[in-house]
């Protein structure tokens, strides 16, 4: 065993009750991933901004940073791809670390999401079922546009965040987690008693889809060049804590609403409530989330007193939460959930085992006790972290309270079930049909459409809505060889399609595909 794996051995004993293996994963991988970024030559903070253009945003980092450690860094974004089954990347303190895929998504338009933690002997240490999967204290989650990459890395729980600070320059802050202001206690929501009920109801489905609609401010888009880029990647993070913690949910990002709201001289909580529909801003915020069909609403703000504040347990009308530290999104999402941050202090609107979770020996705290330095987990008692579970019945299943809740909250805009209206036209003539999700039809059964002989060519479509899941419109021939297909995911609206078989006049939401032209006798919609 050589220095280096020694070194790995001593710091693992920290973390560890059994034995260490010669087994260095600062080393492990090194020669097989692939290199994410190189940190430049040091250079001056002074001339780092000036080159930036971001002068605002860097010093909001460096007062954040552990003994001012920012380092400008070469990324490459498209290692960041489910292609990618391993990458390294140098620390500030001249370390390589290298992780293991763990999970790709698909995040938002044109954006690639990369999860992984490193490889360790843990699982065999401690062969419990119950043993979490991912390795809490190494772990990383990024996100890239093909441009720029951002992202968190947790090094033996040290926190190291790469982010983008203006004219294509990225940095890697080692992040001090204690200068990072706290989140707030979450404003209670009075909860009815046939609310109460409805929470212990079984979810109906095996999964929930909860669709969140991010609103920016006048400030927020100002200091944060990238957020879209960031705001992606804080989702991620969110649904990764909820993939770890065994919840049958994932956030689904609805849109960004760019509103023209000024947070001058408004305390976080003002602005909190300015979200709702009877405020000028709520109004407007209500629109687009009715457009969009959002279940849960977060507005980035750039307030310092917090790093985040939410309503707590939601209901439809108040399914808001507002931060300033990306790192908090998935934390005050959870308060819109239910969950709540201590048992030491018992709130009479949450479940009584609703709560975060913090554990000594070995030291860790789940995600809603303080997203600050907190495992990426929430409180599970049927986890186990170095068979430790990592909640209690009790006082902390957060996982619980989530399972309870996530159909709740899902269904605050419930998938449409009203039909799609179709004028259709041909050669021979026009008709009007209706067609409910899931339906499919024959156009011989409308009157109209056999007497005319109509084939269609042209189509006026009303009503199309898709939500979470795509949903899609085909015109067909009886036995499907013929088949030129219109779907669309989370589309609301009218359009007008000028030729069936070429896709021609459809939005650029919807997506055209066929088989063969010819004569159309069946619509489906499903």
């Amino acid at each position: 065993m050589n220095r280096k794996q020694l070194k790995f051995c001593l710091l693992g004993a920290v973390f560890l009750f059994a034995g260490c293996t010669a087994l260095d994963p600062t080393n492990y991988l090194e020669s097989s991933a692939d290199t994410l970024f190189q940190i430049k030559p040091d250079q001056s903070h002074a001339a780092l901004e000036r080159q930036s253009g971001t002068d605002q945003y860097l010093k909001l980092l460096l007062n954040v940073a552990e003994d001012a450690e920012v380092k400008e860094v070469q990324v490459k974004p498209g290692l960041v791809s489910k292609d990618t089954t391993m990458l390294s990347m140098p620390l500030t303190d001249g370390r390589t670390v290298s992780f293991k895929l763990s999970r790709s998504d698909n995040i938002a338009s044109g954006m690639v999401g990369w999860v992984g933690d490193m490889p360790s002997n843990r699982r065999q240490l401690y062969p419990s079922p119950a043993e979490i999967n991912m390795d809490p204290l190494n772990w990383v989650s990024l996100v890239s546009d093909g441009k720029l990459v951002v992202g968190d890395i947790r090094v033996e729980g040290q926190l190291y965040r790469l982010t983008a600070v203006g004219k294509g320059q990225q940095v890697l802050v080692k992040v001090d987690e204690s200068k990072i202001p706290p989140e707030a206690a979450p404003i209670p929501v009075p909860v009815q008693p046939r609310d109460n009920a409805r929470l212990l109801t079984t979810p109906s489905s095996s999964k929930s889809a909860i669709k969140v609609l991010f609103v920016t401010t006048q400030q927020s888009r100002a200091l944060y060049p990238n957020y879209k880029l960031e705001l992606a990647q804080a989702l991620l993070n969110a649904n990764q804590y909820l993939v770890n913690s065994k919840v049958e949910a994932l956030y689904e990002q609805a849109g960004i609403y760019d509103s023209d709201y000024d947070e001058t001289g408004k305390e976080p909580q003002t602005q909190l409530n300015d979200m709702t529909a009877d405020k000028p801003l709520g109004a407007k915020i209500h629109i687009e989330r009715e457009k969009v069909r959002a279940d849960l609403v977060s507005m980035l703000s750039t307030y310092s007193i917090y790093c985040g504040i939410a309503k707590m347990p939601a209901r439809k009308e108040t399914a808001f939460s507002s931060i300033s530290c990306f790192g908090a999104l998935g934390h005050e999402l959870g308060h819109n959930m239910g969950a709540m941050h201590s048992d030491e202090s018992p709130d009479q609107g949450v479940f009584p085992y609703a709560h975060g979770y913090k554990h000594t020996a070995p030291n860790f705290h789940t995600q809603m006790r303080t997203s600050h330095g907190a495992i990426p987990y929430h409180s599970n008692p049927r986890l186990q972290y170095q068979g430790v579970p990592i909640g209690t019945v009790d006082k902390n299943d957060v996982a619980r309270t989530f399972n309870e809740r996530r159909d709740v909250v899902a269904n605050f805009y419930p998938e449409p079930t009203y039909p799609v209206r179709l004028w259709l036209s041909g050669a021979n003539g026009s008709c009007y049909i209706d067609v409910r999700p899931g339906e499919q039809v024959l156009l011989s059964w409308y009157s109209e459409c056999k007497d005319n002989a109509v084939d269609p060519e042209r189509v006026v479509v009303k009503d199309f809505s898709s939500d979470s899941t795509p949903r899609r419109l085909c015109f067909s021939n009886i036995l499907y060889t013929v088949n030129s297909c219109y779907a669309g995911r989370r589309f609301y609206g009218d359009f007008v399609i000028e030729d069936v078989h070429s896709g021609k006049g459809k939005p650029d939401e919807i997506e055209f595909t066929k088989l063969q032209v010819g004569q159309v006798f069946r619509v489906s919609y499903r």
